[in-house]
């Protein structure tokens, strides 16, 4: 692990500390294991683990500071939560523009489960359906994501079971 993915691990759970017990333990089990997923989907795909576990970390942070939200505020958190992972990124120090750049595209663009964007994009948001349906979530049973988690599951070689029969 990179000494700044470090720093920003640090920065980010200095903020979950800031939640109240019932919101800091479902964001935090959804922002690390997206980012986990993002490191795994990345290595896979020969694409930098740390700028995709980094955007990962950060991409819902700004959606479980400000819970609960209204309808437009949810459609645009992808939005939201990139102006603030910028600044967090920001004042760690060790991050490259450029990687600062790719982190916050990424995060901003990661709702739009639909449309096929770059490579960094695709990897966040393959990890958030990864997360949400391996977690069991109202929101992959709401959204299906497209068939994402079942693309990316098969990539990695794993098959599905039982589970993907009752979805």
């Amino acid at each position: 692990m990179s000494d700044k993915f470090e720093l920003l691990r640090h920065a980010v759970r200095s903020k979950l500390q800031t939640f109240t017990n019932d919101q800091e333990h479902p964001a935090s089990q959804h922002l690390y294991g997206v980012s986990i997923f993002c490191g795994l989907i990345a290595l896979k795909r020969g694409l930098d683990a740390d700028i995709c576990k980094s955007a990962g970390l950060l991409h819902d942070l700004w959606l479980y500071r400000h819970l609960p939200l209204s309808v437009d505020e949810h459609r645009k958190h992808g939005e939201y939560g990139s102006i603030e992972a910028r600044e967090i990124l920001q004042s760690i120090g060790s991050y490259t523009e450029c990687e600062i750049e790719t982190i916050c595209t990424m995060i901003f663009r990661h709702n739009d489960k639909h449309i096929i964007q770059d490579d960094y994009d695709e990897v966040l948001k393959d990890a958030d359906a990864l997360t949400h349906f391996i977690n069991d979530s109202a929101y992959d049973k709401k959204y299906r994501y497209y068939g994402r988690h079942r693309n990316v599951l098969d990539e990695l070689g794993f098959t599905l079971g039982n589970k993907e029969n009752n979805q």
